[in-house]
């Protein structure tokens, strides 16, 4: 009787002993990083249930509805053109220019959209945060899978337009599904930077949209950066040779267009940006996992 008793005082009575005994935690208690991201895999179908709803909602007060996803690019790659392409002169910089153009702008939507929406996918969904228990890292990722979604779309398009600017069926195009992988992976850790930004400092997301516009012109959007930076200082080179929107952008062009070269540092460097950024990424979303729906 004493020795019942005793265990009653140590756990009955004490609430936090009888969480211990039987392994409860208080919510939103952060996990270890390994049970942390196989929890998330293990959620990966929400993930891409959140995205598939995001497209559809996103759309669906417009009378083209999804067709937006590939026509604001497209209506972009045609102001680019007129306004870059013919007026400045850029479209010396390739044999294939509406190709180097197209190629370059729905690739650069996909960065683009990815980090940017990216940034706010915590704070644009605090109440789902506070409502239910998931791992937040599934916020950020969803939004690449949808930006994926889109991208896909915009395949047929980029065939289109290079078969009919002369370029044809070329075993290159291997390289466009790994390219695109390296790029989501890329962009999922950027997204969870830029949303753990965003959530503890709300004017990253304000400031956002000018660190990619500048990064946008060394990427080489609408011209080709190893022409237009030829005769830079060394780091200027290295920066825009080798930055990861460059370097994404020239291998989907190297996979579609035959007048551009690709090196071996280039796909050195494709996937040291994706294991980098996605790592990183992981490890400081999780650190913060506990103050994510209530900064």
């Amino acid at each position: 009787m004493t020795t019942m008793s005793t265990q009653r005082s140590a756990t009955g009575a004490d609430p936090a002993a009888l969480a211990e005994r039987w392994g409860l935690q208080p919510v939103g208690t952060r996990p270890p990083l390994k049970a942390y991201v196989k929890e998330a895999w293990g959620r990966r179908h929400f993930a891409t249930e959140l995205a598939k709803s995001s497209v559809i909602a996103s759309t669906a007060e417009n009378r083209l509805g999804t067709l937006w996803e590939l026509l604001n690019p497209l209506l972009l790659t045609i102001v680019y053109y007129l306004a870059f392409g013919l007026l400045l002169g850029t479209h010396r910089d390739s044999q294939n220019f509406l190709g180097f153009l197209v190629v370059g702008m729905l690739s650069w939507w996909f960065l683009n959209r990815s980090i940017r929406r990216g940034a706010g996918s915590v704070t644009a969904n605090r109440a789902l945060v506070r409502s239910l228990h998931f791992p937040r890292i599934i916020l950020p990722v969803s939004v690449v899978l949808r930006q994926t979604i889109a991208f896909f779309s915009s395949l047929p398009v980029i065939i289109v337009v290079v078969l009919l600017t002369g370029e044809g069926v070329r075993w290159q195009w291997v390289f466009a599904p790994p390219c695109l992988a390296l790029m989501g992976l890329f962009c999922s850790g950027a997204a969870m930077l830029a949303a753990w930004a965003t959530s503890r400092w709300r004017d990253i997301g304000d400031l956002l949209p000018f660190v990619l516009r500048m990064w946008m012109y060394f990427t080489g959007i609408f011209f080709n950066v190893h022409v237009r930076y030829a005769h830079a200082p060394h780091f200027i080179q290295v920066l825009a040779y080798y930055n990861p929107g460059a370097v994404y952008l020239q291998i989907m062009r190297y996979a579609f267009l035959g007048s551009i070269p690709i090196s071996n540092l280039v796909l050195f460097w494709a996937v040291v940006w994706a294991a980098v950024f996605l790592a990183i990424g992981t490890v400081v979303f999780w650190r913060a996992e506990e103050r994510y729906g209530y900064a």
